[in-house]
């Protein structure tokens, strides 16, 4: 029998979310229900709210869910009632890519994840009324008090997990830790710039500092999030709105970064990732612009480049990565206080986001 929850729907693209009562499926065969206790925000919730991501309204989003298993349907096996998990996207477990344990290139990523709003096979697993509502967004919407996913992208914890510092593993961390250490992988002595000092970039600079870097240089605007970021671990930040970041970089590093993230979205800080770069570097792109991209104005440098590497969750296999900077208890300090902000949603709050970290 469905459940009533409380979730924050989107009644239409750029509306505010509106906390209603709603009805929520069982779990099917394979599937799990999950009583939601912290969430992150993303800027792919932003971009799905304001219609910008192919995802229908109206909507339940979500993400970066935490939360205690309450139930499980047939065949679930490594999961059960009382478990505490975090949440991450939904992958197929059948196709090339997640065989060969690279779930984040899973050839029906967009269907499961964007572009349906509902499971694989058509059905829905919200309502509003008889209405049903698009869910499931990377295979959990868990802008709810419950949601319910697929046991492959529920991730069990240990019992004594912070939930509401871990809620941002199932994307931003993962983003942000894996396209360092699973894609661009520095070398020891190497030098890496991190464009982009929110949740994806701070995870990014964490990760960079584990590794033998001789550089972790970070670029905002925001002088709280690069002093947070030198906290964190980064050895030199660049404030862009009164330092050229690309004459910069260069200068720190004898020429240009030998490793390059762009975590914006930016076009014109994408532009000035390229510029930052060695001859010879390799740059990862893990922002996601809404408008037309632009070249670089080295066209004649941007040819030389070794490589240009887009990122979806830093190729990370969920149920298996837990990034580097949570490890320690070093590494717990520093999410927590990356992403410890936490903010109470009241059940009847109607709200428009606002600044966020990622």
């Amino acid at each position: 029998m469905p459940k009533q929850i409380r979730a924050a729907v989107v009644p239409e693209p750029g509306a505010d979310f509106e906390t209603m009562d709603v009805l929520l499926d069982d779990p099917r065969a394979g599937e799990v229900l999950v009583r939601v206790e912290a969430v992150g925000i993303c800027h792919a919730d932003i971009a799905a709210r304001e219609g910008k991501t192919p995802f229908p309204h109206p909507a339940v989003l979500g993400h970066e869910g935490a939360g205690v298993v309450e139930a499980a349907g047939a065949g679930v096996t490594s999961l059960l009632p009382g478990d505490k998990v975090v949440l991450t996207f939904a992958s197929c477990g059948v196709c090339a890519s997640c065989r060969s344990g690279l779930p984040s290139q899973c050839a029906d990523f967009l269907s499961l994840d964007f572009a349906a709003g509902a499971r694989s096979d058509g059905s829905p697993t919200l309502w509003l009324g008889d209405t049903p509502l698009h869910a499931h967004f990377f295979g959990q919407s868990s802008f709810a008090t419950h949601a319910l996913v697929i046991e492959r992208n529920a991730v069990k914890l240990p019992d004594e997990a912070p939930l509401a510092t871990l809620a941002p593993l199932g994307c931003g961390i993962q983003t942000g830790a894996g396209a360092v250490l699973n894609v661009l992988r520095p070398a020891p002595g190497g030098s890496v710039a991190v464009f982009g000092a929110g949740a994806v970039g701070l995870a990014a600079v964490m990760a960079a500092r584990l590794t033998q870097a001789a550089h972790v240089i970070a670029v905002d605007v925001h002088p709280g999030r690069l002093d947070l970021a030198a906290e964190l671990g980064a050895t030199d930040t660049i404030d862009a709105r009164t330092t050229d970041p690309v004459a910069a970089i260069r200068e720190l590093t004898g020429g240009g970064a030998g490793y390059v993230l762009e975590s914006s979205g930016n076009v014109l800080v994408f532009r000035q990732a390229i510029d930052a770069a060695a001859i010879g570097g390799v740059i990862g792109i893990v922002g996601a612009p809404f408008r037309a991209r632009g070249g670089s104005r080295r066209r004649g440098h941007r040819q030389q480049q070794q490589a240009d590497r887009g990122n979806r969750r830093g190729r990370g296999c969920a149920p298996r990565v837990h990034p580097g900077p949570c490890r320690t208890a070093r590494g717990r300090s520093a999410s927590r206080r990356a992403f410890g902000h936490h903010v109470p949603v009241r059940p009847d709050q109607r709200r428009r986001p606002g600044r966020c970290l990622g």
